[in-house]
């Protein structure tokens, strides 16, 4: 038996143990390591077997305290004389199958927050096409103004989706105007304000913002997604601020009195398929997305939470040396 010291670490074993001995012995060496095959040797003399196929076996192994996945590949070893014996492929596919599971589960998520809304828009118009004889004008306004506030919702969720995907794919093309930063906050928390009515949003701004360069569609999203978290995430009744300062760069805030959320956590928040304890509702992509479309613009995004005081979101934007300040009073 020989191999290289790659597959020694990969299989946590010494070669030089096992060098003239028969292979059974290593079977049974690396079978005690082996967490979710029933029977190795098994497994191993009917890829044998199958040799001209180019059979492929794929495990769990324990090394150490490390669980990892191993896809196995034989292959006959010959030369002039024939046949010399089988050759070993391994390969780590640990981080593959953990891709694959976060992305079956991310899919799944997905579907299910676009279902959603999608039952309740369908329940909407089905009881108004149904019922809207005898129901009043305000109880039919009501049912066409939820459905709207779900398409909504819905409309956000694809949104998010489609800029993840093209910033994936390096195809984010972001338009590069004036935009009043002030006005982009006034006017989502309207909007927001209609998704959580039993909140107060409350904008605030010193004077003399200057307008930044960027995509206003983008930073709407980026604010939108920020104000719902912090709907979502905090008491009825209980004031979320959003509010922009200007110094070196422009600095954005979204304030909530919301749980807090753990040290430990907060750099995890912006990390694709993230859904901690406190964000558990949801895809987990509407912070991912915010970093992608804050760093496109050449901005920085990090959240500071401390236990009783809720949580604030701060995203930078460089300023716009292009335009001349202009006053925004406070909101």
């Amino acid at each position: 038996m020989r191999c290289n010291q790659a597959a020694e670490a990969l299989l946590d074993i010494r070669a030089q143990d096992f060098v003239g001995k028969p292979v059974h012995e290593f079977d049974a060496a690396l079978a005690r390591k082996v967490t979710d095959v029933p029977s190795l040797v098994s497994a191993w003399k009917n890829a044998i077997s199958r040799l001209s196929e180019m059979p492929k076996v794929e495990f769990d192994i324990v090394t150490g305290a490390a669980k990892r996945s191993i896809e196995v590949m034989l292959f006959p070893v010959g030369g002039p004389s024939g046949w010399l014996g089988t050759g070993v492929l391994l390969r780590d596919v640990t981080s593959e199958r953990e891709v694959t599971r976060l992305k079956n589960e991310f899919v799944s998520m997905v579907a299910h927050e676009l279902r959603s809304p999608l039952t309740a828009i369908i329940g909407c118009l089905r009881t108004t096409l149904s019922e809207g004889e005898r129901l009043s004008p305000e109880e039919n306004s009501r049912l066409v103004n939820d459905a709207v506030l779900e398409a909504e919702s819905m409309n956000e969720l694809i949104g998010n989706l489609l800029d993840l995907t093209r910033a994936e794919a390096k195809r984010l093309v972001l338009q590069n105007t004036a935009v009043d930063i002030v006005d982009v906050l006034s006017t989502v928390c309207q909007k927001v304000q209609t998704v959580y009515p039993r909140h107060d949003f409350v904008v605030g701004a010193g004077t003399g913002i200057p307008s930044v360069r960027g995509d206003r569609l983008r930073l709407e999203r980026v604010v939108y997604n920020l104000l719902d978290n912090a709907g979502k995430y905090s008491s009825a009744g209980s004031t979320v601020r959003a509010s922009a300062e200007v110094g070196e760069e422009l600095v954005v805030s979204i304030s909530d009195k919301g749980r807090s959320i753990p040290a430990d956590d907060q750099a995890k928040l912006f990390e694709p398929f993230e859904r901690l304890g406190r964000r558990g509702a949801g895809t987990g992509i509407g912070l991912v997305v915010c970093r992608t479309l804050v760093e496109a613009h050449g901005g920085r995004i990090w959240v500071e939470s401390e236990p009783g005081k809720g949580s604030t979101f701060y995203f930078t934007l460089p300023l716009d040396s292009t335009k001349d300040q202009h006053p925004s009073s406070s909101r």
